[in-house]
């Protein structure tokens, strides 16, 4: 799901308030929860059109198992933030060229994260042109057995994400689903990092 009034352009903090922070040069804690448990692999990304607002990713192992990649939000250049875990695919599985979906389980860990801004093309599903948007993409994997995926969640404010989909269970592409392997049996590929990039440059391919 996704918030509806978009959050992308939040008020900012004036800029001599944010320069006097940054001179000052304190530390901020970025994760909310009260774990203590470690994150990495961190990625961060700035909305080009309201630079107050970063978006962050990690490995983030406060859950234990299932391991989650988390986001952090800050809408005020870094000084405050929002954290939680994306929605986690269902991982379905088939077996051989049989595509009957044998079944369901959530992924061991989602991780390896990376983020990126854009702005929605026209006919973007469910969003308005030139609506600004943050991708989250990173791995997902099965303890289990061999189904694994590469996903992309996106925002309208860095807040509520988007539940990817398997293609098992929406055929043909299922939905935010890059790259999907069901076989239950198929363990010769292990994707790794993933990486992201969106055409902000307003051409026909923008967004």
């Amino acid at each position: 799901t996704e918030d509806p009034q978009p959050l992308t352009e939040a008020a900012a903090l004036p800029a001599e308030t944010i320069a006097g922070l940054q001179a000052a040069g304190a530390d901020t804690k970025v994760n909310q929860d009260f774990s203590l448990r470690p994150q990495n692999e961190t990625n961060i990304a700035v909305n080009p059109w309201s630079p107050n607002m970063l978006v962050a990713g990690a490995n983030d192992y406060r859950l234990g198992a299932p391991i989650g990649a988390a986001f952090y939000t800050s809408f005020y250049g870094g000084f405050t933030w929002n954290d939680g875990i994306p929605p986690y695919p269902h991982l379905a599985t088939t077996r051989g060229e049989d595509d009957r979906v044998r079944f369901l389980e959530p992924p061991f860990g989602t991780g390896d994260p990376v983020l990126a801004f854009g702005r929605a093309r026209a006919g973007s599903p469910g969003l308005t042109a030139g609506t600004t948007v943050v991708y989250y993409a990173y791995l997902g994997v099965s303890a289990s057995f061999c189904e694994h995926g590469i996903f992309v969640s996106r925002s309208t404010n860095g807040l509520l994400w988007t539940r990817p989909v398997v293609p098992p269970l929406l055929p043909p592409q299922g939905l935010f689903t890059a790259i999907y392997s069901s076989d239950t049996k198929d363990c010769d590929v292990f994707n790794d990092k993933p990486w992201l990039a969106v055409d902000t440059s307003s051409g026909p391919h923008s967004g």
